[in-house]
């Protein structure tokens, strides 16, 4: 993916300023997991807004051949999956490593 480094920093900044901690990151072309560790007065669909936001936001103005492809700046799907870890968060590590 062309822009998987930036993508990487942008998401580990970000999140790192809204108290969430990264335990697991992989950016695929066509999607991103990412497995984290939030207080639980986190609310989540603030969270994925939130950051779905300052990405369209950082990768648009740092890399405008993007509103070219994307003029409505629709750079990710609407929905998105949240669930709670009740595993080990191990397997859930090794899953995210092996996409």
């Amino acid at each position: 993916m062309k822009y998987q480094f930036l993508l990487s920093r942008l998401i580990t900044k970000r999140v790192d300023e809204l108290g969430v901690q990264i335990l697991e990151l992989s950016i695929q072309d066509d999607h991103v997991h990412l497995f984290i560790e939030a207080r639980p007065d986190t609310v989540m669909s603030k969270f994925v807004g939130r950051l779905k936001s300052y990405l369209t936001k950082s990768l648009i103005e740092s890399q405008s051949e993007l509103l070219q492809k994307f003029p409505k700046r629709n750079l990710w799907a609407r929905g998105y999956f949240i669930g709670t870890c009740g595993v080990e968060s191990e397997v859930i590590q090794n899953y995210i490593m092996n996409q």
